[in-house]
């Protein structure tokens, strides 16, 4: 186990719910949609049951979290992100996306990045469906980083030329939110 652990983080069995400033979302799942937007060629606006039945995909990874547990082997169930370029195709100036959520949440990544690393937007976490207070129904989930990145409630993606902090980024947390190199705060 110490081989997937990065430092300074412990075992969890499962992933701890843990919200600071936003409510949990209420909005009733038959109205919850997934807008893909900005310099794609294809964009996209997915009810949560097109998505379910369209894809069913599968991202098996660990979960770290900044304030230090991490999770292992986590299922996650959904469209990769992989696939999702497939489908809206970028265009060449876009070289960054950001996700947001319902509420107050966003967050940012690089395109070459998730290019490169294993990520997915989850509907199904081992199985079942994710429950609310683990960022359900929809979840951005993106192994290789601290899970902060892996913005809850998913609502929007949207690919830029330039860079956007989201919301802890702009308080301070890393922006490249590395688990093994500890880039937990700027």
């Amino acid at each position: 186990m110490k081989e997937r652990m990065p430092p300074n983080q412990r075992f969890s069995k499962a992933l701890i719910p843990l919200h600071i400033e936003s409510p949990i979302p209420s909005l009733p799942l038959g109205a919850w949609t997934l807008k893909v937007e900005g310099l794609i060629e294809t964009p996209v606006l997915w009810t949560l049951p097109q998505l379910k039945s369209a894809f069913d995909e599968l991202l098996v990874g660990d979960f770290h979290c900044v304030t230090g547990w991490s999770a292992f082997d986590l299922r996650m169930g959904g469209l990769t992100f992989a696939r999702l370029l497939e489908l809206v195709q970028p265009k060449p100036e876009a070289l960054h996306v950001l996700f947001q959520a319902e509420g107050l949440y966003s967050t940012n990544l690089p395109l070459d990045y998730l290019r490169k690393e294993p990520a997915i937007i989850s509907w199904k976490l081992n199985g079942s469906p994710i429950p609310p207070s683990n960022g359900g129904p929809l979840r951005f989930f993106v192994p290789g980083k601290y899970a902060y990145k892996a913005i809850k409630w998913l609502r929007v993606i949207r690919f830029l030329a330039e860079e956007m902090l989201g919301y802890w980024e702009t308080r301070g947390y890393s922006n490249s939110a590395d688990p093994w190199k500890e880039e937990r705060y700027d």
